[in-house]
């Protein structure tokens, strides 16, 4: 299928699968998280995950119609993801779910839209403009107060420090508009004085894992000055979820260090409440981290996991979410 977000001349690809029989049905639109190549319509990743394969078919088999598209500028989807802000990508959801509403498959009553991580910002955004949104579920979702990205991470290390920091010197570049070039400079030095405040075995750690000072702060400021980053810097994570009325799920895995449900649960609360929103859920999975894959197999203590699957716990708890609202 494919749908347009006129306003900015982009057009979407994607897949809709339908349950064998029944009708009219709910739906689920699918947004997955960030990234510089973009995503497809699968979630699919280098190492051959798929969750949005997985996912669309689990929950269509349960009865819910499912529509997962491609990032812009991946796949047959024009436009580029990351030169875009959050706020162009909510209007793509809501584009989206107008087509959606077009099916006769459909009831336009109950639609609703789901995303992972970074989409966590996206997909309440999308909901707080469109009234034919009538449910949002993020996994794993970028919800923390923004000291969390301008102060500093959970962890002591110098790594976690270092992030940091970087992530800060990013929030400040978003803010005063700083060039890529500036900031890489800006992040170089911090990493030489940086490197100057550690022992002798901290620098030898710092060595392998920052061999290249100046390509890594090249690589840094290549990706916090893109349009999409800085519009994420810089857009309360309150917005969308502070003017989010219909019913929200909001799920997460209790060893994810990348959006911890420590930090994000709180925040996501008291947008919620102070909302006024009258049904939302927050869930912790114990055992699952960011990206909610597990093993199958038996794995002797320090071996490599080669056989996984997308969590069975997660898709169950998304669909009987759905289908009991």
């Amino acid at each position: 299928m494919t749908f347009e977000n006129k306003a900015d001349g982009v057009k979407l690809a994607g897949t809709l699968t339908l349950p064998k029989s029944g009708g009219p049905l709910p739906a689920v639109l699918l947004i997955p998280g960030s990234s510089a190549a973009g995503f497809d319509r699968d979630y699919a990743t280098p190492t051959g995950r798929r969750a949005y394969l997985t996912l669309a078919d689990y929950l269509t088999r349960r009865g819910i119609a499912v529509l997962r598209a491609d990032d812009r500028g991946v796949g047959q989807s024009t436009g580029n993801k990351v030169q875009s802000s959050v706020h162009s990508l909510a209007a793509d959801a809501v584009e989206a779910v107008a087509f959606l509403k077009s099916r006769k498959e459909i009831d336009p009553k109950r639609i609703g839209v789901l995303g992972h991580s970074f989409a966590g910002m996206t997909v309440p955004l999308a909901a707080a403009r469109s009234s034919d949104i009538t449910f949002v579920i993020t996994l794993a979702g970028s919800h923390a107060a923004r000291p969390e990205r301008n102060g500093s991470r959970s962890g002591s290390d110098w790594r976690s420090q270092l992030e940091a920091t970087v992530l800060q010197y990013g929030h400040l570049s978003a803010l005063t508009n700083l060039s890529e070039s500036g900031l890489a400079s800006r992040i170089e030095s911090l990493l030489v004085d940086s490197r100057k405040r550690l022992n002798a075995v901290e620098q030898e750690r710092f060595d392998e894992q920052v061999p290249d000072p100046k390509a890594y702060a090249w690589s840094n400021a290549a990706s916090l000055t893109t349009p999409l980053i800085r519009s994420d810097l810089l857009t309360d994570p309150g917005l969308g979820p502070r003017n989010t009325k219909v019913p929200f799920l909001a799920i997460y895995g209790s060893l994810d260090p990348t959006n911890t449900p420590a930090r994000n649960v709180p925040a996501l609360i008291s947008y919620l409440t102070a909302g006024g929103n009258p049904d939302y859920s927050l869930v912790v999975v114990p055992g699952l981290d960011h990206n909610f894959w597990v093993c199958v197999q038996l794995v002797p203590a320090g071996g490599a996991c080669s056989e996984e699957e997308y969590s069975p716990k997660i898709m169950q708890l998304v669909g009987d979410w759905i289908l009991s609202h």
